[in-house]
């Protein structure tokens, strides 16, 4: 009898298996869409303090289709297709939105408390929330309204710009504010891929406190007895997107990588790190939201699972005084540090800022010594030198080719879906960050924004 039930789980786990594999792609991308429906939705409404009817006319207009709703008691969005799939996600305070695609699973811990003290409103950005627009002269500042005013306004020919937010901080003041109707100073706003640079931060901190060699093999635990060329990769390799794993990035193929680690599983970074070696490591770039997902495991297996869900808010939130930023995690309890972190643009801009004063704050260094020189050297098969240690660069190949020639070779910038920009000039000791909905490029010119608010704090 107990022989027979062993038989009979086993064929249930195969039919369940052939299922999952057999599953036509339309299905899959119906379970996709309804995860990101769902995720969109927790996230923006709860977190981001939005409006269900806001975020369906915009973020989640092309789902038309799916049916949404909101449960405020139990902190939740579901969104379902036909009748056929659903999908839900659950905000935990300070822990942001979760898929759950077990619901008898709980989502360990519960919520996060300790949140970071407010600054004061009138003490001056960074150590406080003030604007000190005296930091320029009234030509400048007329200039620079006039920059931000061509921010705002739509492209001709093109979709709407929405843009929701520009900061800009100079010499360590910030001087300048917009926001959209609707969008307070103080409350979060989606990084999407600008999480990426938080990535990198973190990994910054940790070679600070000498946690982390980023030149050794990446001590993985899913990897040490892989022996397929995945154990001999490095933490650089990884921090560079030079590693060698094959991911497809693909957002419009329901097969894709991308759309089955970030909507379809629980534990994102377990997707990722069972990918094969393509080709070498440090023989080809390869964008791959999949990388950063193994470097978020690296980080929770470092950091330790008692303290991981708090590691960023006391690590570097918390000394920059970013009260309003919070990180995402998948259902495994791994920050989905390639994607899901929010912030409010000031607290954007801080992040810009210890950047630019190369990893010290107040005087303390939070980042090793030379990191923020390492991660802004040109990753060596990165097209145009335009990528550095999970940051973006400016810096151009040998034969002058770079994303943005009106702009100086020194800039570098964390970049995310829809039109979500930190962009950081040492040159000209400038941050500007412009947070938006503009899933048509042409629809916004941030090349524009950044030169006009260098020409616009250099005109006197």
């Amino acid at each position: 009898m107990r022989r027979r039930g062993r038989i009979a789980l086993f064929l249930l786990a195969v039919v369940a298996a052939l299922t999952a594999w057999f599953v036509p792609p339309q299905l899959r991308f119906l379970s996709a869409a309804c995860a990101y429906a769902a995720k969109v939705a927790a996230s923006a409404c709860f977190v981001g303090q939005r409006s269900l009817d806001d975020v369906r006319r915009e973020e989640l207009a092309r789902f038309a289709m799916l049916s949404i709703t909101l449960d405020e008691a139990n902190r939740s969005a579901t969104a379902t297709a036909f009748a056929i799939v659903q999908a839900t996600a659950r905000v935990r305070e300070g822990l942001g939105a979760t898929l759950v695609h077990e619901p008898s699973r709980p989502l360990v811990p519960d919520r996060l408390g300790q949140p970071i003290a407010a600054a004061a409103v009138d003490a001056p950005w960074p150590e406080g929330e003030a604007l000190d627009a005296s930091a320029l002269t009234p030509s400048q500042r007329a200039r620079l309204a006039r920059v931000i005013d061509a921010a705002f306004a739509d492209a001709p020919d093109a979709g709407p710009a929405r843009t929701r937010a520009v900061v800009v901080a100079w010499r360590g003041r910030l001087v300048a504010e917009r926001l959209a109707p609707g969008f307070a100073p103080d409350v979060p706003q989606h990084g999407w891929s600008m999480s990426k640079t938080v990535l990198a931060t973190l990994f910054g901190v940790l070679a600070r406190q000498g946690r982390v060699d980023l030149q050794a093999r990446a001590p993985l635990a899913a990897w040490r007895d892989a022996h397929d060329g995945r154990e001999t990769i490095t933490v650089d390799q990884l921090l560079r997107m030079e590693s060698g794993l094959r991911f497809v990035e693909d957002y419009e193929d329901p097969d894709s990588d991308a759309l089955r680690m970030l909507f379809l599983v629980d534990d994102m970074a377990a997707h990722a790190a069972s990918r094969a070696i393509d080709v070498a490591p440090d023989r080809r770039w390869q964008y791959s939201s999949g990388t950063s997902l193994i470097l978020s495991r690296l980080l929770r297996e470092i950091v330790g699972e008692a303290t991981i869900p708090g590691f960023a808010r006391e690590a570097l939130f918390r000394p920059l005084g970013m009260r309003s930023a919070l990180v995402e995690f998948d259902g495994s309890g791994t920050p989905v540090l390639s994607s899901y972190v929010w912030a409010s643009p000031r607290d954007w801009a801080r992040l810009g800022q210890l950047w630019l004063q190369d990893g010290v704050w107040r005087g303390e260094r939070l980042l090793a010594e030379g990191f923020v020189a390492y991660a802004t050297t040109p990753t060596p098969h990165a097209p145009q030198a335009r990528f550095g240690a999970h940051v973006w660069l400016n810096a151009g190949d040998a034969a002058g080719s770079r994303v943005w020639p009106d702009l100086p070779r020194d800039v570098f910038w964390a970049a995310g879906f829809d039109g979500q920009y930190l962009v950081v000039i040492p040159s000209h000791q400038l941050v500007v960050v412009r947070l938006g909905q503009t899933p048509d490029r042409r629809s916004f010119d941030l090349s524009a924004l950044v030169a006009g608010a260098i020409a616009a704090v250099g005109a006197d």
